[in-house]
């Protein structure tokens, strides 16, 4: 049995299997295209000593410390080892420059750092330049005034006697996706993420009606890979680590260690779909589920996903701040564009993004017990953001006669064209409705008398030939004459941005770039 202490405590969300079935698996690690495995009487080993060596550093509850750390065995254990210590991971995004390394460590105060050169070249550079106190070096390179993780971890002692901490201590810090440019660190507390974790995981293994055996191909930094792997610890499952993104590796895998529960993004299926010979060659039986989430998933990308991996598909909404909040059911008819209906525990209300009124369209607020208490040392966004115990998602979202939800877009990205209204996701789901358009990507770009129009960047669909004009007509057949795209470029794949969502701000500059060559 697990003492208060442990039980609420988020970094022994793996010790009840490691009590009961202690050879269990727990880790398949494919790190340098070698697989270590890991059970959960072993990691419960590593997540002590981790543990004791960060406390023996003489950091307390509450102190930070940065992990700028690849797809790897050592990120959980450093982010569920500190956090049995109650010293909090600030998740890192491994993809940024040397000011963006540096600024994510000040602006969350770490104490200390634990960094893999291999994953970020500037990582060492940023923690230099951060004056963090303690700095500790993952992989085999030593640093004059490092400490080498292995060599600490491994001759830190096995037995840990946790803190007792309060039921809103604070647990992680994980930085949000958002477009500003500035990073905007989401407070979570371990009360919050064991409920969110318990509701997810439990409704996700009745869905899959077997053990949560699941890939983590996408980032570990962002919260979708997070949720991934603590889904399958609050159950008892498998977590299978990919070092990075590759559609083939994630296929095989998906088939070799016999997944059950996959959580991806619309990009990530589309790469897969390409690979033919393999999706017409491997087994797939043991996929229950696809879960596709973070963005609008247009087209016909995920019928044809469910299709080649004979599975079925299950689309989600949530947030960093807000977790899960949206799901479309299981085993019934609906329209894979709609992300369902509100997740267990959530209240969701929309409002005229105008008049601030309950409206069928507008801006979706969400109430639930795990919302994040608002940013690190952003009181401002705070208040801004978070409101009467609701949270201000800034997403546009509409909800159909049958009480079924449809992301139609973000605030921020609605345009005027000549004083009406455009977004972009709308003006997607039509060019996505013609058979030679797999996927759509559509912005605002400048117009010397209009101030600006859409354009579209268009990934065709395998096999169907299809042109601008036609696109353009198509469209104006559909819909409203002031929302067609007045250009249209095909690509073979979107710009990605670190979390495999669509990189929105550089297909603009993009289409910006040749609308500016071309003429709108």
């Amino acid at each position: 049995m697990l003492h208060d202490a442990m039980r609420f405590n988020l970094g022994y969300l793996s010790a009840r299997t490691a009590a009961v079935d202690p050879h269990r698996t727990a880790i398949i690690d494919h790190h340098n295209g070698i697989a270590r495995t890991v059970s959960y009487s072993a990691l419960e080993v590593r997540l002590n000593r981790v543990a004791s060596f960060l406390t023996g550093l003489g950091l307390v509850p509450g102190d930070r410390i940065a992990l700028v750390i690849g797809n790897r065995l050592e990120f959980i254990e450093a982010m569920y080892g500190a956090l049995r210590a109650g010293i909090v991971p600030v998740m890192v995004n491994t993809k940024l420059g040397l000011e963006g390394l540096a600024l994510s460590m000040t602006g969350a105060e770490c104490a200390a750092a634990i960094v893999e050169p291999e994953c970020n070249s500037s990582g060492i550079e940023a923690v230099d330049q951060a004056k963090l106190r303690h700095r500790i070096l993952l992989g085999a390179a030593v640093h004059e005034g490092w400490l080498a993780y292995e060599a600490s971890v491994a001759s830190a002692p096995a037995i840990f006697e946790p803190p007792t901490l309060g039921s809103n201590a604070l647990a992680d810090l994980c930085f949000t996706s958002g477009s500003s440019g500035t990073p905007k660190a989401v407070m979570a507390s371990h009360r919050g993420l064991l409920m969110k974790l318990y509701v997810y995981a439990n409704v996700t293994r009745s869905l899959v009606d077997d053990q949560i055996r699941t890939l983590v191909a996408l980032p570990i930094f962002h919260a979708n890979g997070r949720l991934s792997i603590g889904s399958a610890f609050e159950t008892g499952g498998l977590v299978v680590i990919q070092p990075r993104f590759d559609a083939r590796m994630a296929l095989q895998h998906l088939a070799n260690h016999c997944i059950t529960y996959f959580l991806g993004v619309a990009p990530a299926y589309m790469a897969m779909l390409k690979e033919v010979d393999l999706l017409d060659t491997l087994d797939f039986s043991s996929l229950k589920m696809l879960f596709v989430g973070s963005a609008p998933s247009g087209g016909d990308v995920m019928p044809r996903i469910a299709a080649a991996l004979k599975t079925k598909i299950v689309h989600t909404y949530g947030s960093t701040e807000a977790g899960v909040v949206m799901q479309s059911p299981f085993n019934v008819a609906h329209d894979l564009a709609s992300c369902g209906k509100p997740f267990p525990g959530n209240d969701v209300k929309i409002i005229d993004v105008v008049t601030g009124e309950p409206s069928n369209f507008g801006e979706l607020l969400i109430r639930n017990e795990w919302l994040s208490s608002g940013y690190w040392n952003r009181p401002d966004l705070t208040a801004d953001k978070f409101v009467d115990g609701w949270y201000r998602s800034g997403d546009l979202f509409e909800r159909d006669s049958n009480g079924f939800y449809y992301v139609r877009g973000r605030i921020d990205e609605m345009f005027n064209v000549g004083g009406e209204k455009v977004y972009p996701a709308e003006v997607e789901g039509i060019l996505q409705q013609h058979p030679g358009v797999l996927s759509a990507c559509v912005a605002a770009v400048p117009h010397e008398s209009k101030g600006h129009v859409p354009a579209a960047m268009v990934i065709s669909a395998h096999g169907v030939d299809v042109s601008e004009e036609e696109l353009k007509q198509f469209f104006l057949q559909r819909g409203p004459a002031y929302a067609h795209p007045r250009r249209v470029v095909f690509a073979q794949a979107f710009p990605l941005a670190h979390t495999g969502k669509v990189d929105r701000a550089k297909v603009k500059e993009l289409l910006s770039k040749e609308a500016a060559m071309r003429g709108t």
